[in-house]
């Protein structure tokens, strides 16, 4: 009865989203991406044993707290970290959260298998991003556009209705918008019940690409809600904002690390911090600002 009734409580309070980082290194070359300053401002790597451990334990200590969705992302790929599956196992069985899970699909076919029978991951985003092969390479650097697009007919074949709910993204923008519907219409053909396609605005990630702005877009990320939004990068630094993880950690708008700080000590930080945001260098420029 005690479980029901707290679980009844969590669905009132309000979603608050933390975003996960298992690695810095990414198979993709993005020209819309700002990973081209991980290298610069921090390391190219993994999330060490040490800190996933840690990761786990400071979840532990909220499960009970939020209403609390994990979001595995970060400005890397995160299957490129060796066991993702085991720690995203590992983090789901210590929150209770909800996990998300973003992926550009190109080593879906290594583990999809492993997602729907296991059941760990809630909704999966599979960022195809571009709908044809020439945009695919004009925009990512790589020539796969095939691979990842049968990898991920494949999956939602295996799947059926089963778990993880699936988002294929598309991103609109000038040279993509000629196709969007038809790539639309094309996919939806694939959908099982609770997928979906979705079309997100180009967004700027704060200035950081220098998009004008009729083609920038909305952020893609609750930079709005203070507070309630997290990003964890993986040397267990904590922001308020999802896009100053593409800088140095001395960077205004961190508010601790899990070394030092629960996280609901984090949160509370979040909130004391929100204002900053508005005046943030790189908030003021964020498209989700305006």
């Amino acid at each position: 009865m005690a479980n029901i009734i707290e679980k009844a409580r969590r669905g009132f309070r309000e979603e608050t989203i933390i975003q996960l980082e298992f690695t810095t290194r990414c198979n993709h070359n993005c020209v819309y991406c700002p990973r081209y300053l991980i290298g610069k401002t921090r390391p190219l790597g993994d999330i060490t044993p040490e800190m996933a451990d840690l990761l786990v334990e400071r979840l532990a200590e909220i499960k009970d707290k939020y209403n609390l969705t994990l979001s595995v992302s970060g400005f890397g790929e995160p299957d490129l970290y060796p066991g993702f599956i085991d720690l995203i196992y590992r983090l789901k069985v210590a929150s209770k959260a909800s996990m998300r899970l973003n992926t550009n699909a190109s080593l879906l076919h290594r583990y999809g298998h492993d997602l729907i029978i296991s059941k760990y991951v809630d909704r999966i985003t599979l960022s195809l991003n571009l709908p044809n092969e020439e945009l695919y390479r004009k925009y990512t650097g790589q020539d796969c556009y095939e691979t990842v697009r049968n990898n991920i007919v494949a999956f939602l074949r295996e799947k059926r209705d089963r778990k993880p709910a699936a988002d294929i993204r598309l991103i609109k923008m000038p040279d993509t918008l000629p196709y969007i519907d038809e790539a639309r219409e094309c996919w939806e053909k694939h959908l099982n019940k609770n997928d979906r396609v979705s079309v997100a605005e180009l967004a700027n990630w704060g200035g950081l690409i220098g998009i004008p702005q009729p083609q920038a877009g909305i952020c893609r990320y609750l930079t709005r809600q203070a507070g309630k939004h997290l990003t964890i990068d993986m040397e267990g630094y904590a922001s308020i904002c999802c896009f100053t993880i593409a800088y140095s950690h001395d960077h205004p708008l961190f508010v601790g690390n899990i070394k030092d700080h629960s996280v609901d000590e984090l949160l509370r930080r979040a909130r004391l911090r929100a204002g900053e945001i508005d005046v943030s260098m790189v908030c003021k420029d964020c498209d989700e600002r305006r």
